[in-house]
This record gives structure tokens, C-alpha cells and sequence, in this order.
């Protein structure tokens, strides 16, 4: 760690801002809607300035390591957004493209010393994967900062 004092990062919660549309009425659910889930804010409070960076994660009970993936988020002017894929159930799943790769290693009790390789600027978050909840509007949680 360096010199200035860790930053908490609370969990988020992304919302559903925005589902379907005319063209997945109009094709009857042939063609794949879009689901959109959304953070408040342009940007993340917490700010990295340089990658490669390591960060330190807590991950709290009942969820794994491996139910952590790193997004790159859309910048709006009053929002970050996550683009899901959604089948003909409605059922959401995340782009592929905007996977970024990151190297945990524990480091202590459900605690872990996270290495992001070089990263473009933007808004990302560690998404956990299982936390949605559509039936609540809940497109799933996670911890976002920025890359400057």
C-alpha cells in the first residue's frame, strides 16, 4: 500500500434503467433485449490514478472470490451504466466485452490483495455475480471506482 490512507469502498447497487424496447416488442422475442443497469453518478468517489494498481478487496459472507468480475462501465452525464444481454425468459447476463482481467490472491481472512493490469481510463466495478434481483429492479451489486 502506499503512503496515503486506504479508501472504503461501500457495495452498490446497480438499477434497471432501461429494458427492452419497440424492436424486441415488434420481433417477438426473437431478437435479444437489452437490459441496462445503472449507478448514480458520472463518476466513481474513489479514483485510481495509474495502472497497473493493487487494490484490497473484503469480500463479505456468503460470497466467493470467484463470484467477483471486473466491468467497464458506459459514462453518461448523470450515470455509469452495465449493458446486459437478456434471453427470451429475461433472464440478464453480462457483455463478454466488457470483461476486464484482474489477479486476486488472499491475503487474509476473506481478504484480497487484487492486481488489475493496465487499464484504459474509465468507471469499472467489481460486479458479484448472483446479486441480482429483477423482480426488486435490482440488476446486482458491486464496488466501482475510476481510473484517471
Amino acid at each position: 500500500m502506499d503512503k496515503s490512507p486506504p479508501v472504503r469502498i461501500d457495495l452498490k447497487t446497480l438499477v434497471a434503467s432501461k429494458q427492452g424496447g419497440l424492436s424486441s416488442k415488434l420481433s417477438a422475442g426473437l431478437i435479444k433485449k437489452k437490459v441496462i443497469g445503472s449507478l448514480v453518478g458520472a463518476n466513481a468517489r474513489s479514483r485510481i490514478s495509474a495502472t497497473p494498481a493493487t487494490l484490497y478487496l473484503r469480500i463479505a459472507e456468503p460470497n466467493k472470490i470467484e463470484e467477483l468480475v471486473l466491468v467497464l462501465m458506459e459514462r453518461g452525464q448523470k450515470t455509469r451504466e452495465l449493458e446486459f444481454a437478456a434471453d427470451k425468459e429475461g433472464k440478464a447476463s453480462l457483455k463478454v466485452e466488457s470483461l476486464q482481467q484482474f489477479d486476486p490472491q488472499e491475503v487474509g481472512a476473506r481478504l484480497y490483495k487484487i492486481t488489475v493490469p493496465k487499464l484504459q481510463k474509465g468507471e469499472y466495478l467489481f460486479y458479484l455475480i448472483g446479486s441480482a434481483d429483477p423482480g426488486k429492479g435490482i440488476q446486482g451489486k458491486g464496488y466501482d471506482f475510476g481510473v484517471d
